[in-house]
């Protein structure tokens, strides 16, 4: 089976549609953020203001770095084809 990339007139609308889905109901998008709440997870809150918050309303957003995460692996493990790339000097 030969597994190709999505075209970009695909995946780009599909990605935007997502995120402007986000913006609308008022969620913040972006893997930075979750650096924060794992921060807030791990204790950093008792020695710094900037983590103090509720780092359970992030839920969603830590389970969408979790899914970022198992799809990258399926993708390369299960989805790509087993050739190496070819570099020429």
């Amino acid at each position: 089976m030969d597994y190709q990339p999505w075209s970009w007139y695909i995946s780009r609308p599909l990605i935007a549609l997502v995120l402007f889905r986000l913006l609308m109901v008022g969620k913040g998008f972006g893997m930075s953020s979750n650096i924060r709440t794992m921060c807030t997870l791990c204790g950093a809150g008792k020695t710094t203001d900037f983590f103090k918050f509720d780092w359970k309303t992030q839920r969603w957003n830590i389970l969408v770095a979790l899914e970022t995460i198992i799809g990258g692996f399926i993708a390369a493990n299960y989805l790509s084809n087993d050739t190496a790339v070819l570099i020429l000097k």
